[in-house]
């Protein structure tokens, strides 16, 4: 059995509001989508609601949020939280 966990890769906020003191922030994040059995020819099927980038903790308001997301700090934050919830396991073969 192989306990199944999904990673972003290293992906960092940058709070550009001082240019002289850049402010760096992990927004990379971790799911946990279980334990699971593992053989050579096993098919792993991982499901995308892309509604819960949206929604969940942070609901994302597009008449207020409806910028380039890489130059707003405190907005990839938010997708950084709302992103812990968008990824499931689905069938195992």
């Amino acid at each position: 059995m192989k306990h199944l966990v999904l990673t972003t890769t290293l992906i960092k906020a940058v709070d550009r509001t001082d240019p002289d003191n850049l402010k760096f922030e992990d927004t990379s994040f971790e799911v946990n989508l279980g334990t699971i059995v593992v053989a050579n020819t096993t098919e792993i099927e991982i499901k995308m609601n892309l509604a819960e980038w949206f929604k969940n903790p942070n609901t994302w308001n597009l008449n207020e949020l409806n910028t380039v997301l890489m130059p707003n700090f405190e907005a990839q934050k938010m997708m950084r939280e709302n992103g812990e919830t968008v990824f499931s396991l689905g069938v195992v073969n």
